[in-house]
């Protein structure tokens, strides 16, 4: 058990140490955006792209320019940067979903041809055997 009480010790020394960018004042922001974060000389604004979604997890920028990303229960989509459309692609059969089980990572190959290929990662329960682990 010490070796697990110094890495956390440890790793709460590192997380003081480091210090949070302060978001700015959003007062002069164009409606659009939600809050800007100044980082040393690059300013960062935040801006909601889609809404009502369920329990988000993965993101990744598609060979098609749109951003694919998860959600936990089972759904692959695809949100178009520009308009804000989100068009559900697949739904995964048999996920099972609980606290940080679910529809969890997703890589997307960066080139459609000869073939688009999605690599999912996701929790499902053998069919014989309901017990969790």
């Amino acid at each position: 058990m010490r070796p697990i009480h110094y890495l956390l010790i440890a790793v709460s020394c590192f997380v003081g140490a480091c210090t949070a960018p302060e978001p700015s004042k959003t007062d002069a922001l164009p409606p659009r955006y939600l809050a800007q974060i100044s980082l040393r000389d690059t300013d960062l604004l935040v801006e909601s792209v889609a809404e009502g979604l369920d329990v988000p997890w993965d993101i990744a920028w598609g060979p098609d320019d749109r951003l694919w990303f998860t959600e936990q229960r089972g759904t692959v989509n695809r949100l178009d940067p520009e308009t804000g459309t989100v068009r559900r692609l697949l739904q995964v059969p048999d996920v099972h979903y609980r606290k940080s089980r679910g529809l969890l990572g997703m890589a997307v190959s960066p080139d459609p041809k000869p073939a688009l290929y999605v690599f999912l990662h996701y929790t499902y329960l053998v069919p014989n055997d309901r017990r969790e682990t």
